[in-house]
């Protein structure tokens, strides 16, 4: 675990969504003309250029920002340090740059000197006065290690165990109790399981996503397309159960696939890989059966194969190491378990990768993916400096504590204040769980690697097997 953390400029965060915007005008002008990649060749070049020059400024520039540990806060671009109890007052003024309205956050020091930041967004500040990004969650740091209660929330307790120590809960396991007990206990749950699971489709997205598919396809490959898609996100929530993350549904989108989606995140990164495995699983074991089918019945049925080359060409797709596709999230939970600062670098690059083969396959719906992959990417750039931080402090931390801070720091009034407060809540309570989740342990990451090469060969020897069969299509030919 990190002994300081740094709130700097959003040099990350400003890159990530200059090529977000970047990229949708480019998607919308492939879909626009009929040139398609074509006439996005310039912005999506562009988009790369602005990430790569984004990179290499911030890491050839100077350091800049606010650095705290438990020593104190020093401010990196005047080099001037305060230890914790040296810092004799803290300030929220309104500062004197009105490109937003804003505050900033004076230190005073003693012989020791003042530091100054405010927020980043919007406000170009003198030389002396540092930028940072993700400033609410510098003021609760700050507030915390000097006891400033005149800015603590109303509700903000005097002191708490480690916000980053694990919930026992939520690493145990039932121990198994006998083959006669298991029986007993095994039917109820399965039909209590698989009833839970149904309640999480929404019926009309289905409905409408058949229908689509419907239009395009034959009825029958329709309804085995949805079919593949539905055991897929199923096979998400089930894992999203067995982690105890709480459901909101599973949303089935016309021609772009399906979402299960979650009210939270996982508490651990072993958990969150697990998540993103079990879809594929799911939908190994759902074409595996398709194909042993398709064998039993001594190739009667070569529709049969086809549902299941084309299940397992889905579910490989899925399996590539791209955010925010399963592969990429197994990816992210991987690299991001290191302690050596390579997960947000290894998504940047899963995130070039998928627009690079986005280019050569001319795949418009890849596209898109990469464009969800840079919001999210956003939401893992905004909770790392949230880990180190929360180590640091001695009270608990809540997504509406962390909304308190914004509000001093924007103080806007009315119902657009309050609507932007509610939004940051839901943002910070992202953060905030993202930044609580423990890492895996080396022998969890090897297993977890163990299963996503178990489960891409798995659907490599069905799509082998099954793909030409006389009669029941080549999926195969996609990728020529």
């Amino acid at each position: 675990m990190s002994e300081s953390a740094r709130f700097g400029p959003p040099w990350a965060t400003t890159a990530v969504f200059a090529a977000f915007f970047t990229l949708l005008v480019y998607a919308g002008l492939s879909l626009i003309f009929d040139d398609g990649f074509v006439v996005g060749r310039y912005p999506f070049g562009f988009a790369l250029l602005v990430v790569g020059l984004g990179v290499v400024a911030r890491s050839l520039g100077p350091a800049r920002g606010i650095e705290v540990d438990a020593h104190g806060v020093t401010s990196l671009e005047t080099k001037v340090h305060i230890p914790w109890s040296s810092v004799e007052e803290v300030r929220v003024d309104e500062t004197e740059y009105q490109a937003r309205q804003s505050r900033m956050v004076t230190l005073g020091g003693g012989a020791y000197g003042e530091i100054q930041f405010v927020p980043a967004w919007g406000l170009t500040p003198r030389a002396s006065i540092s930028r940072v990004d993700n400033a609410a969650a510098l003021l609760a740091v700050v507030a915390d290690r000097t006891g400033s209660r005149a800015l603590f929330p109303p509700d903000w307790e005097s002191a708490a165990a480690d916000p980053l120590e694990p919930d026992p809960a939520a690493s145990s396991r039932p121990r198994g109790a006998g083959l006669v007990a298991l029986a007993f206990k095994v039917g109820p749950k399965i039909g209590k399981m698989a009833l839970a699971l149904l309640k999480t489709i929404k019926p009309g997205a289905a409905v409408l996503a058949l229908g689509a598919y419907s239009l395009v396809f034959s009825w029958k490959f329709a309804v085995v397309l949805l079919l593949h898609i539905l055991v897929h996100e199923l096979g998400h929530v089930f894992a999203m159960f067995r982690s105890g993350v709480p459901v909101k549904g599973v949303y089935l989108i016309p021609f772009f696939g399906g979402a299960a989606v979650s009210k939270g995140v996982a508490k651990t990164r072993w958990n969150s890989a697990y998540i993103a495995l079990m879809g594929p699983v799911w939908g190994a074991a759902f074409s595996g059966g398709l194909a042993a089918a398709f064998f039993v019945l001594a190739g009667e049925y070569p529709f049969l194969a086809a549902a299941a080359a084309w299940g397992a060409l889905i579910n490989l797709f899925n399996l590539f190491p791209i955010f925010p596709l399963d592969g990429g999230r197994i990816l992210g939970s991987l690299t991001l378990s290191s302690s050596r600062g390579i997960g947000i670098p290894i998504m940047f690059g899963s995130l070039a990768l998928g627009l690079g083969l986005a280019y050569v396959a001319q795949l418009e719906l890849l596209v898109l993916m990469v464009l969800l992959g840079f919001f999210e990417l956003t939401l893992l750039l905004g909770a790392r400096s949230l880990r180190p931080a929360l180590a640091l402090m001695q009270r608990p931390l809540s997504s509406e504590h962390v909304a308190h801070f914004y509000r001093l720091l924007f103080p806007q009034s009315g119902k657009a204040k309050e609507r932007r407060v509610k939004q940051q809540v839901v943002a910070y309570e992202r953060q905030l769980q993202e930044a609580r989740q423990s890492p895996m342990t080396k022998t969890q990451g090897l297993w977890v690697l163990a299963g996503y090469l178990a489960v891409v060969a798995s659907l490599v020897v069905i799509l082998y097997v099954t793909s030409g069969v006389e009669g029941g299509g080549n999926p195969i030919d996609l990728l020529s």
